[in-house]
């Protein structure tokens, strides 16, 4: 019986193939597909522990045992390059039609991370994180933050959209921006050693939402902005604001200005920031409403003002 184990006595300076001949394309594109899958098949298992970790502690902060079940029903893909990442997120995306100019739009904007909660579908981008990142340890704590910036998105939101007026706005920079705030917060307390790995560029994207996002939640009292974010239903906000002797205009110009922010049009929130002074100036409530929340959702924010 020939020796099947006799191919480790060929010299390591022969190579398996002569230098005239390749693998066919079909083989090297599984190879590399494997190879591929081997290095992101580490960043997955991080990226569930991480989910494991923060669902937990949310759950026990709050009593809501419900809550450390929903990453159990996240579909979790980490991809290695922009397209993957594009094409994993839209797969299933009912509109088939509109499917390729959403991948190409995604691909172009380079996005670190992606979640819909409805759909139950969470996309990391590792090359995007890779290119942000000068060195191993940043990559890791950048991966990290991403990874539990998409998983509160699952948790809660405020909804797409409101009308205050007879005009809708978006509310993605709200949502981002909570999504990003309770992020930092969470790395901090759970994850200080990463939490000092991360590098400038892994605030720059979200740091106007955050800034307008807690000032926001400082107008209307951490205690409804939470139940808001928890409940995803916008409409405590703005009966907190109305109650305060807002306006259905000004309320409307508040989310129009949060809009422009978010298309670019008022990059730094300057604007925004100058709005949101001027309605905290005609907040009519006592000092002990200023304290931070101490009723169901105390200590997720942790201090008034605290950022």
């Amino acid at each position: 019986m020939p020796n099947i184990l006799a191919v480790r006595s060929i010299s390591s300076s022969i190579p398996l193939l002569s230098p005239g001949l390749r693998a066919p394309r079909t083989l090297r594109d599984e190879i590399e597909k494997f190879t591929t899958s081997l290095r992101t098949s580490k960043e997955e298992k991080l990226v569930r522990k991480v989910f494991d970790r923060v669902a937990a502690d949310l759950a026990r902060k709050l009593g809501r045992p419900e809550l450390n079940r929903i990453k159990d029903g996240i579909r979790l893909f980490v991809a290695a390059a922009n397209s993957e990442f594009a094409e994993k997120y839209y797969a299933d995306f009912p509109d088939s039609a509109a499917k390729d100019f959403h991948i190409i739009n995604l691909i172009g904007e380079k996005r670190k991370g992606l979640s819909n909660a409805e759909r139950r579908i969470t996309c990391i981008n590792l090359q995007q994180i890779r290119r942000e990142c000068d060195t191993k340890i940043q990559e890791k704590a950048s991966l990290i933050l991403t990874s539990i910036h998409e998983l509160w998105h699952h948790f809660g939101d405020f909804g797409n959209e409101i009308k205050p007026t007879d005009k809708k706005y978006e509310l993605e920079w709200l949502n981002e921006g909570m999504a990003e705030l309770l992020a930092r917060k969470t790395i901090l307390e759970l994850y200080p050693d990463e939490s000092r790995d991360l590098s400038k560029r892994d605030f720059e994207e979200y740091d106007s939402y955050v800034r307008a996002t807690l000032n926001l939640a400082l107008l209307v009292g951490q205690e409804k902005f939470l139940q808001a974010f928890f409940s995803k239903n916008i409409t405590p906000l703005i009966e907190e604001m109305k109650r305060m002797g807002i306006t259905d205009g000004e309320v409307g110009q508040l989310f129009e200005l949060g809009q422009k922010m978010y298309e670019g049009i008022d990059k730094d929130a300057e604007e925004l920031m100058r709005y949101l002074r001027r309605l905290m100036r005609k907040k009519r409530r006592t000092p002990e409403e200023e304290q931070p929340s101490t009723g169901e959702y105390a200590g997720i924010f942790g201090k008034a003002g605290e950022e």
